[in-house]
C-alpha cells in the first residue's frame, strides 16, 4: 500500500508513524537506460545487459568458490564479525 501526503505539514505530522512496504514495481531496461541518460551515468553495468550479466555471474562464482573453501566455523566467525561491524563507521587511521 502506498501512502501519499497532501502537503509538507501532512508529511511532518506523520513523523514517528510506521508505514508498511509499498507494492513491488517492475523496472524495465528502457527505464534504466533513460535514467542513465538523464543522470549522465551511461556506464556499461547499467546499459549493456549481456556484459553486466557476465560480470555478475563471474563475481558470484568467485564469491561462492571462496565460501566453499571455508570451514563452517570460519563462515560463522566471519558472519558474526560482519554484523558486529555494522553501525561502526570510522576513517582508517583516525580511530573510532
Amino acid at each position: 500500500m502506498t501512502t501519499s501526503f497532501g502537503s509538507p505539514k501532512d508529511l511532518f505530522d506523520g513523523v514517528g508513524q510506521t508505514y508498511g512496504p509499498t507494492d513491488w514495481i517492475t523496472i524495465t531496461q528502457d527505464q534504466i537506460n533513460k535514467f542513465a541518460e538523464a543522470t549522465l551515468d551511461n556506464q556499461w553495468i547499467h546499459t549493456d545487459t549481456d556484459r553486466a550479466a557476465e560480470f555478475v555471474r563471474d563475481t558470484l562464482r568467485g564469491a561462492l568458490n571462496e565460501l566453499c573453501g571455508m570451514s563452517r566455523e570460519n563462515l560463522i566467525d566471519d558472519r558474526y564479525a560482519k554484523f558486529r561491524r555494522m553501525g561502526s563507521f570510522f576513517a582508517e587511521g583516525r580511530g573510532a
